[in-house]
C-alpha cells in the first residue's frame, strides 16, 4: 500500500510558511486533481505537452475552479465589489508578495474579490468558493486592515487547496473546539485554518513598519496563537496524517518563521 507523501516530500513545505515551498508543482497537482475529477483524465494525458499546458492554467481561473465544485449561487450578501475597491484589494494582495520574500506566490493564483453585507464580518471566504474573497466595507477602512484580511482570507484560501488533494481531518462534524477567539463548534481541519492565517499574519506585522498600532497588534496575534497551538495539542487524534503534518509545521514558530524567509 502507497502512504501518502508528506508535503515536505511532494512540494517542499507548507504554502505561505515555507519559503522552499513549490507552488509551481502544488498548483500543477491541484490542476490535474481538478481535471481528473471532472473526468477529464483521458484529454489531459493525449494532450500535446502545450495543449496540456492551456488545461492545466484554465482550470486554475477563478471561474473554473467555481466549476469544481458543486455549484451553487453565492449567498444573498455578496455583491459585486466597486472598481476602486477591487483594484484596491488586488493592489493590497500585490503589495503582500513583496513584503515577506516567501509570499511571492501570491501573484501565482487568481483571485476574485467580492463585496459582502454581512453583520459583524469584514472578511469571508469559503471551501464550496475556491479562488473568492468576499470583503465588507469595513475591510477597507485603513491600509493595514486591508492588507491583514486579504492575507487573511487568502491564506483560507491556499489552504483550500491543500484540501482538494488531501484531507486535513477525520470527523464529520462530530467533533468541535472553540477558537481563542470564542468562535464556537470549529472542526480539526477550521483550527488548522486559523493557527494557518495567524502565524501569516505574525509575519506581516513583522514586516510592516514599527508604530504603537502594529506592535499592539503584533502582541495580541502573538496571545492568540499561544491560544491556537494549545488547541493544536487537542487536534492531533482527528488529524489525517497530512493535517498533523500542517500542525507540526504551525506549531514550530519563530524558528519555522526564520528559517522561511529566503
Amino acid at each position: 500500500m502507497t502512504s501518502t507523501p508528506t508535503l515536505t516530500e511532494a512540494f517542499g513545505g507548507i504554502p505561505l510558511i515555507d519559503g522552499a515551498f513549490d507552488s509551481g508543482r502544488f498548483l500543477t497537482a491541484v490542476a490535474t486533481t481538478r481535471l481528473f475529477r471532472a473526468g477529464q483524465a483521458d484529454n489531459l494525458l493525449a494532450a500535446s505537452s502545450e495543449h496540456r499546458a492551456v488545461l492545466l492554467n484554465e482550470v486554475l481561473s477563478p471561474e473554473k475552479a467555481l466549476a469544481s465544485r458543486d455549484l451553487r449561487p453565492f449567498p444573498d450578501d455578496v455583491d459585486p465589489l466597486h472598481e476602486d475597491r477591487a483594484r484596491a484589494a488586488a493592489e493590497a494582495l500585490a503589495q503582500l508578495a513583496e513584503l515577506v520574500p516567501r509570499w511571492h506566490i501570491l501573484t501565482e493564483l487568481s483571485i476574485n474579490f467580492l463585496g459582502l453585507r454581512r453583520p459583524g464580518v469584514i472578511g469571508s471566504s469559503n471551501y464550496a468558493f475556491p479562488q473568492h474573497i468576499f470583503l465588507a466595507e469595513e475591510a477597507f477602512a485603513s491600509h493595514n486592515e486591508l492588507l491583514e484580511q486579504v492575507l487573511h482570507e487568502v491564506s483560507h484560501n491556499w489552504l483550500y487547496l491543500v484540501e482538494e488533494m488531501w484531507p486535513l481531518h477525520r470527523t464529520n462534524g462530530d467533533v468541535v473546539f472553540e477558537l481563542p477567539s470564542g468562535t464556537s463548534n470549529r472542526n480539526p481541519g477550521e483550527v488548522l485554518g486559523a493557527s494557518h492565517v495567524t502565524r501569516n499574519l505574525q509575519a506581516l506585522y513583522r514586516a510592516l513598519p514599527v508604530t504603537t498600532e502594529t506592535q499592539q497588534r503584533l502582541e495580541e496575534l502573538d496571545h492568540y496563537m499561544d491560544g491556537c497551538i494549545e488547541l493544536l495539542e487537542h487536534t492531533d487524534a482527528h488529524l489525517t496524517d497530512v493535517g498533523r503534518e500542517v500542525a507540526d509545521r504551525l506549531r514550530a514558530g519563530d524558528t519555522l518563521t526564520a528559517a522561511s524567509q529566503a
